[in-house]
């Protein structure tokens, strides 16, 4: 069949493996063109493109055909380009499910592992989750009686050696076991996105995250993946001719993390909410406020209003970002000066000097009152109540005195 339009190409890709020959061949040629206009989808069309190769070759040699003989025919790259292509298509499985629409968890069973020696590995300094001592002992305590269930997932880093993606607390598990190496699957050909979006779904999929935790993966993957998804974003661009084979329509990123990590959409959408709000997210994890309900009520406050309740919550106060945060007290009033009650002569003293010391405190409280226009209704109340029950107080001692 011809390819005319945008769903006939995308109907070709996705059956690939069992549409017509001369079907795919078009197929791939359209993905090559696309790719070397250099958009923003051409890494994309790249890797389909070599996926498609890989197929078509297993399909014209089951059929007795030279497979090489039948690419100088059908296709005009050079055999260098199309063997390259092929070769990053199993090298780039594990890091195209943070993309696709299969999860880490099955690429990762039919990738195949190696071992390396642990003096080989490193972590990055860098990480969403921090390392947690407790979880590394009772991964510890499990790998000692089953051994390892999961290969970490590791990259090559710049000069020798690998850099940790997934499964850094398995990692420092076996180091504390005194393995000498471990079983890990090895992503070659990963960009740096790539590598974290890897190490995010799998964080979202398999570790148990807090609150704060979460929201920083949610908001992190958004990011990553609305730069290679920039039709995705709200507001992005999708008019023009040419995007309408180049834009074969990606999922939302609501509806692709959801389908990675098994959570509902409108927690997503939470999530990647609060991590735009809270700006505090790092310095909070793991304290008092690192709770949904507290997150919710941050992200309700200005910047310098967060940061002053993460530093009191990272120095250990339980502090809640909910409802009154402790106003200042009005100062306390100075005890009266001592006087002798048997001297009559006093009680034009006595008058004078509660007249005098009742406008001096009137004044103060005034003052302060004025001063702190941010004060909410229940510190309000709490002075209004305090000068009233001090003029009852007055009242009663007045009647206590007179007899009545």
């Amino acid at each position: 069949m011809a390819i005319a339009n945008v769903v006939a190409l995308k109907k070709v890709v996705s059956q690939h493996e069992s549409a017509p020959l001369n079907d795919v061949v078009k197929a791939i040629n359209i993905k090559l063109n696309l790719a070397d206009q250099k958009g923003n989808q051409a890494r994309t069309h790249r890797v389909e493109a070599g996926e498609m190769l890989v197929s078509l070759r297993k399909r014209v040699e089951a059929n007795g055909q030279d497979w090489w003989k039948f690419a100088k025919g059908h296709f005009d790259r050079e055999r260098k380009e199309l063997q390259k292509l092929m070769l990053r298509v199993l090298a780039s499985k594990l890091a195209k499910a943070a993309t696709t629409r299969q999860s880490v968890k099955e690429y990762s069973r039919t990738m195949k592992t190696t071992t390396i020696a642990l003096s080989g590995i490193a972590i990055p300094a860098e990480r969403l989750r921090a390392l947690r001592q407790d979880t590394v002992d009772v991964l510890a305590a499990s790998m000692k009686r089953h051994g390892l269930l999961h290969p970490v997932t590791l990259r090559k880093r710049p000069g020798r050696g690998y850099w940790i993606i997934a499964g850094a607390h398995r990692f420092v598990a076996a180091e504390k076991l005194g393995w000498k190496q471990i079983d890990c699957v090895i992503l070659d050909d990963c960009t740096p996105d790539e590598a974290e979006l890897v190490e995010i779904d799998e964080n979202l999929a398999r570790a148990e995250l807090s609150p704060a935790e979460t929201a920083m993966h949610i908001g992190r993957r958004k990011e990553i993946y609305e730069r290679q998804h920039p039709e995705t974003k709200h507001g992005g661009d999708r008019k023009g001719s040419s995007s309408q084979i180049s834009n074969l329509k990606k999922d939302r990123f609501t509806a692709d993390t959801a389908r990675k990590t098994g959570k509902s959409e409108a927690a997503i959408q939470r999530d990647a909410t609060r991590a735009k709000k809270v700006e505090v997210l790092a310095d909070i994890t793991n304290t008092s406020l690192d709770k949904g309900s507290e997150l919710d009520a941050l992200a309700k406050l200005p910047g310098p209003e967060q940061r002053a309740l993460a530093a009191r919550a990272k120095a250990g106060e339980k502090i809640s970002a909910r409802g009154p945060r402790n106003p200042p007290k009005p100062p306390e009033p100075p005890e009266p000066p001592k006087i002798d009650p048997n001297a009559v002569k006093q009680a034009g003293a006595f008058h004078i000097e509660l007249t005098s010391y009742t406008e001096k405190f009137v004044e103060r409280i005034t003052a302060w009152h004025a001063a702190n226009p941010e004060l909410d209704e229940e510190g309000h109340y709490c002075v209004v109540q305090a000068l009233e029950m001090a003029s009852m107080r007055l009242q009663r001692a007045a009647q206590d005195i007179d007899g009545r």
